[in-house]
C-alpha cells in the first residue's frame, strides 16, 4: 500500500510511541544444522522471527481488552462507550469468519483479510462511522494492533539482516501480515525494509493477496520472481520462520532450505499433533540470529 508522506510518518511516529522493549523467551530447543554451500537468497517471515510478537502472531487476542479499545479510539478520533467495546473483539473475529467464508465459497483456501475493511464494517454496526475516512480507520487499526499484539525487533535480526546482505544474498519476506507491517521496520529498525536490502519484488504480503500461509502460491510467487531475476533455484533459497506448519512445510514442499526460528516461546509454533508435519524436519534450527 502507498501512504501519503504525512500518513506514513503519523503511523511511524505512533508504532514508535507505543512500542517497548520485548525481550523473547527461552524455548529450551538446541541450534542445529548449516546452511547450503549454494545459498543464493533468505525468505523471512516476520511476526515471532524477525519481530519478537507479544501475541505470538498477528492478529486479536481477548482479555480484558475493552479498555484497549477505547484507548485506541480516542487516538482516532473515535467515540467507543464501555458497551460498545466490550463487544468490539467478539465481533472483529465474526466478521473476519464471515469475510473467510465468503472467500472459501469463491475459492481460496488459506483466506486472508485486510483489516481495514474489516474494522470498517465492525466500526459501523457498533459506532455508526459511516462517516469516517479510510485513513481513520487505518489509525484505529494500527492503535489496536500495538495495544493487542506489542512487537519490538528480534536480538541480533538486524545484525543478521546486515551480514547476508553483505554477503550479497538476496533478501526477501513472506508474511501473514497487513498493510502497516512493513512500517515496523521504518518505527523500530529506522530504516525501511527497502534500505535494508529487501527487494520489494521478493516480498509477499498475505493482506495483499488475500491468501494466508501456508498457501504455496504466497512463497510460489517469490520463487518465481528469483528464478526470472537471477535464474535461483529453489534449492538455492532458505526460508527462515518460526513455524512447522505455515512455514518450513511449504518452503520444504518447494525444494528450500529451511530454518525454523525457535528463539521465542510465545510464537513457536512446532505442530506436533498436526499430521501435516509428521516426519518435517528443518535444515537448520536457530535459536537466535547470531546463528543466521
Amino acid at each position: 500500500m502507498s501512504f501519503t508522506e504525512a500518513q506514513r510518518t503519523d503511523l511511524i511516529n505512533r508504532i514508535r510511541r507505543l512500542s517497548a522493549p520485548l525481550a523473547p523467551r527461552p524455548t529450551g530447543i538446541a541450534p542445529t544444522g548449516a546452511w547450503p554451500r549454494n545459498l543464493r537468497a533468505v525468505i523471512f517471515d516476520i511476526y515471532g522471527t524477525l519481530f519478537v510478537s507479544g501475541a505470538g502472531d498477528i492478529g486479536i487476542t481477548e482479555s480484558g481488552t475493552e479498555p484497549l479499545y477505547r484507548e485506541a479510539a480516542v487516538a482516532a478520533g473515535l467515540s467507543l462507550d464501555d458497551s460498545a467495546a466490550a463487544k468490539l473483539g467478539a465481533a472483529f473475529r465474526e466478521e473476519v469468519k464471515r469475510q473467510h467464508a465468503i472467500r472459501r465459497a469463491a475459492g481460496s483456501t488459506h483466506p486472508e483479510v485486510d483489516v481495514r475493511q474489516i474494522w470498517r464494517a465492525v466500526l459501523d454496526a457498533a459506532i455508526s462511522t459511516a462517516s469516517a475516512s479510510d485513513e481513520t480507520i487505518l489509525r484505529f487499526a494500527v492503535e489496536v494492533e500495538c495495544r493487542l499484539n506489542p512487537v519490538w525487533p528480534m536480538p541480533g535480526a538486524l545484525a543478521a539482516i546486515q551480514r547476508l546482505r553483505a554477503q550479497g544474498l538476496h533478501l526477501g519476506i513472506v508474511s501473514n501480515a497487513q498493510c502497516f507491517t512493513p512500517l515496523l521496520f521504518d518505527a523500530l529498525l529506522e530504516q525501511s525494509i527497502e534500505n535494508l536490502g529487501f527487494t520489494p519484488r521478493y516480498c509477499v504480503w498475505s493482506w495483499r493477496e488475500g491468501e494466508a500461509k501456508p498457501a504455496p502460491a504466497l512463497l510460489g510467487k517469490v520463487l518465481n520472481a528469483l528464478a526470472e531475476d537471477h535464474g535461483i533455484t529453489p534449492g538455492d533459497v532458505a526460508f527462515v520462520g518460526n513455524d512447522m506448519l505455515n512455514d518450513v512445510l511449504p518452503a520444504a514442499q518447494a525444494g528450500c532450505a529451511t530454518a525454523l526460528f525457535a528463539g521465542d516461546a510465545r510464537s513457536l509454533r512446532m505442530r506436533e499433533h498436526d499430521p501435516r508435519c509428521a516426519n518435517l524436519h528443518p535444515t537448520r534450527i536457530l535459536t537466535h540470529f547470531d546463528q543466521a
